[in-house]
């Protein structure tokens, strides 16, 4: 298991509950955060998809604008390109319909595919 752990820094004028609210959704994400100082968190993550989701979400989502990543370690990496777009839950969920089904005709009596 390689960690992944990035160090984040707030701006000092952005208010504590802002700072609350975007540590809670990087946990909501499967990572552990941990206050460093008064304006650093430390994020870590223990498992490569909570690393890659996490990554995502520093580099490519809102909270990108309220904070900066000043500190890698770990696989971790400080640069958005090392963190594409995971694919969404409704294009995997399609395409597993889809693969079920094509098993299904390619299996099914050539008479019973187009019912």
């Amino acid at each position: 298991m390689s960690l992944a752990v990035f160090e984040i820094e707030f701006p000092e004028h952005l208010p504590e509950q802002k700072r609350r609210y975007w540590s809670d959704q990087l946990r909501d994400a499967g990572a552990t955060v941990e206050e460093a100082a008064d304006d650093r968190r430390r994020v870590v993550c223990e498992e490569p998809k909570v690393h890659h989701h996490v990554g995502w979400i520093l580099f490519h989502t809102a909270i990108a604008k309220y904070c900066r990543v000043v500190a890698t370690a770990g696989a971790a990496q400080a640069q958005a390109s090392a963190y594409p777009k995971p694919p969404s839950r409704r294009i995997a969920r399609r395409s597993m319909v889809q693969s079920t089904a094509q098993a299904w005709l390619e299996g099914a009596p050539r008479e019973d595919r187009y019912r």
